[in-house]
């Protein structure tokens, strides 16, 4: 399946530092920057802190 994905960032004020999230969508959206990836679960896509990677 094709599935477009970028690293959402926020900051959590109670504990103090900036909070990292893969997120993953079926649809290119067309505000936001994404990766594209052809991939057979999303299971698959991981962060690891510099880029998405795809597990073999």
């Amino acid at each position: 399946m094709k599935v477009y994905a970028y690293i959402g960032t926020y900051y959590d004020s109670a504990h103090g530092f900036q909070v990292h999230v893969l997120q993953c969508l079926r649809e290119k959206p067309k505000d936001i920057d994404v990766q594209e990836f052809e991939v057979e679960s999303v299971e698959k896509l991981f962060y690891d802190g510099e880029k998405i990677r795809v597990l073999n």
